[in-house]
């Protein structure tokens, strides 16, 4: 199937592993990648050495293009998108922050800049940036979702810019696949299918819940690192949900978060009250990060929390990724035949 996406990456099939924390490992995104996709590694939590380390494991796995996703208000940030840079990782995609400041050396190398967004104000602005491509995360999407379901954004990111599109939220079969090509989008981005996978780094007990939950089984909440975040349904998510924890503990939460994942915050602590508000973010995302790495990593649902789209209703079964990759293509291909049988 050729899209705009495919030429744009040079890979197989419009699909694009999501980068997710934890989840999102050199082995997981080299499955994609060999099975025609585009495998994306997660260094947000990982520390400039972890991240040389990352991307040398996954040139070992595949010579096929993949790409790293870093969000940009952690302090590692441009520390790691350096290192990305420096190795010509192939694609580089970011999420809450420009794509202008890099994005000339990475087209310097015939590298392709993705800019992950959830607004129509920043869909125009990566565009005008300079981003090659955009992820488009809608209301159905895990972890930080937008506030419009995929049916009404894609069409107006389409009619609104001219890059192409990578639809992310709600995603998980041939259905959606057709379904988001229709409303305009190039390719989709599919993280919880990949996150119940033989290659996924995610514990089998998040694997499992995703499995015995249904459609019905998420919620959003701004309380989990203050920004609204879609979370498998439990009786922990439900109480985290409910009021926004105090600013010590958040601050706690970050230092215990920083000491697993390796990123360095002392410097913020140092220059506070100068950096006061950069620090509360950062408080946030550390009190987030520290539960998300015991419900997904560590398999803790009762003490962690577990991000994941509205599509876990249609996963149903741990499969290994080639396979995933093959029945979404096959499933679209029924569609597509479907939808010619009912235009003639």
């Amino acid at each position: 199937m050729n899209t705009r996406v495919t030429s744009l990456l040079g890979i197989e099939h419009p699909i694009i592993c999501a980068g997710m924390s934890y989840v999102s490992s050199p082995e997981l995104a080299a499955a994609v990648s060999n099975a025609g996709g585009l495998g994306i590694i997660n260094i947000t939590t990982l520390s400039p050495t972890e991240t040389r380390l990352a991307i040398e494991r996954m040139k070992a796995l595949t010579t096929k293009p993949f790409g790293v996703n870093m969000t940009q208000l952690l302090p590692n940030a441009q520390d790691n998108i350096n290192i990305a840079i420096a190795a010509e990782v192939p694609v580089i995609n970011t999420a809450f922050g420009k794509c202008d400041w890099y994005k000339q050396r990475v087209h310097s190398y015939g590298g392709k800049v993705i800019t992950t967004i959830s607004t129509l104000k920043h869909a125009i602005a990566a565009e005008k940036q300079g981003a090659d491509a955009i992820i488009a995360t809608s209301y159905e999407a895990a972890a930080h979702s937008g506030d419009v379901g995929c049916v009404a954004f894609i069409p107006v990111l389409r009619d609104s810019i001219a890059i192409p599109i990578i639809a992310a939220g709600g995603i998980a079969d041939g259905r959606g696949l057709m379904a988001a090509l229709s409303l305009g989008a190039d390719a989709v981005s599919m993280g919880s299918r990949f996150m119940v996978s033989y290659e996924s780094a995610a514990h089998i007990n998040a694997q499992q819940a995703t499995i015995d939950h249904d459609v019905m089984s998420t919620l959003r909440s701004p309380n989990y690192d203050g920004i609204p975040v879609r979370a498998i349904n439990t009786s922990f998510a439900r109480k985290m949900a409910k009021q926004q924890p105090w600013f010590p503990m958040m601050l706690w939460r970050a230092y215990q978060h920083t000491k697993s994942s390796h990123v360095d915050m002392r410097s913020l602590f140092n220059g506070f009250p100068r950096n006061s508000k950069l620090l509360y973010v950062l408080a946030w995302i550390g009190h987030g990060m520290f539960y998300l790495l015991r419900g997904i990593k560590e398999g803790d649902l009762t003490h962690g929390i577990h991000t994941s789209g509205q599509s876990l209703g249609l996963i149903h079964t741990q499969e290994h990724v080639v396979d995933i990759i093959d029945n979404v293509m096959e499933q679209a291909r029924q569609v597509s035949a479907k939808l010619q049988n009912i235009t003639q």
